[in-house]
C-alpha cells in the first residue's frame, strides 16, 4: 500500500510510514490504480440532450391531455326539468286548512285551502304567523294560519297585514216555550 502523506509505497501490515512517520488507517483498503477496462460516463452533453428530450416528451404529454380533456364528450341526462321558484309567492297546506277573515277561531270560516293545493300569497302578518291569500273557493283574500304551510317564492316584498277588528258576535235570542 502506500502512504496517504508522502506516496511513498510501505508493507501492509505498517501502521506507521517509515518515510513521513504519518500513522495509516489499518482499516482502509488498499489503493488500486484504476482499470482502463473500466467504463467511462458519458459527455455531460449527451446527459443535457437526454434530459432535454425527456422535458420536452413531458410537455408534449401534459398538452395531449389536457386537449382530450377538453374535447372529451361529456354525459348530459336526456332531459333536464328546471324548477324556477315562483316570483309571485304562493302556499300549499299539509293538511286542509281553514282560511278565515282573521288571524283566530274568533273570525268566520271564508273558505278552504286543501292539502296538494295551492294559493296565491298577497300579504302577511309576522306577528300572529297568518299569510293572507287569494280565497281558493271565493274572490277576495282570507286569513291562512302558517302552521301547517310551506311557502314558495320571494315573501320579503309581502305587504304587512294589519289585524281587523274582531267581528262582533251575532246575538241568539232565546224564545221562551
Amino acid at each position: 500500500m502506500q502512504c496517504t502523506n508522502c506516496g511513498n509505497e510501505v508493507p501492509d501490515t505498517a501502521k506507521v510510514c517509515g518515510h513521513s512517520r504519518h500513522r495509516l488507517k489499518v482499516d482502509a483498503p488498499p489503493l488500486v490504480a484504476r482499470s482502463t477496462a473500466v467504463k467511462q460516463s458519458l459527455p455531460v452533453w449527451v446527459w443535457g440532450v437526454f434530459g432535454g428530450l425527456v422535458l420536452v416528451s413531458g410537455i408534449a404529454i401534459f398538452m395531449v391531455i389536457q386537449l382530450l380533456k377538453v374535447n372529451a364528450p361529456v354525459d348530459l341526462p336526456s332531459t333536464i326539468t328546471l324548477t324556477a321558484s315562483p316570483s309571485i309567492p304562493v302556499v300549499s297546506v299539509s293538511v286542509g286548512t281553514n282560511c278565515r277573515s282573521g288571524p283566530s277561531k274568533s273570525y268566520d270560516v271564508l273558505g278552504v285551502l286543501l292539502a296538494g293545493k295551492t294559493a296565491e300569497v298577497v300579504g302577511k302578518n309576522t306577528e300572529t304567523n297568518y299569510w293572507i291569500i287569494k280565497n281558493p273557493e271565493s274572490s277576495g283574500t282570507c286569513w291562512l294560519l302558517g302552521e301547517y304551510a310551506t311557502v314558495s317564492g320571494n315573501v320579503a316584498a309581502l305587504q304587512e297585514y294589519a289585524i281587523p277588528p274582531t267581528p262582533t258576535p251575532h246575538p241568539t235570542v232565546t224564545l221562551p216555550p
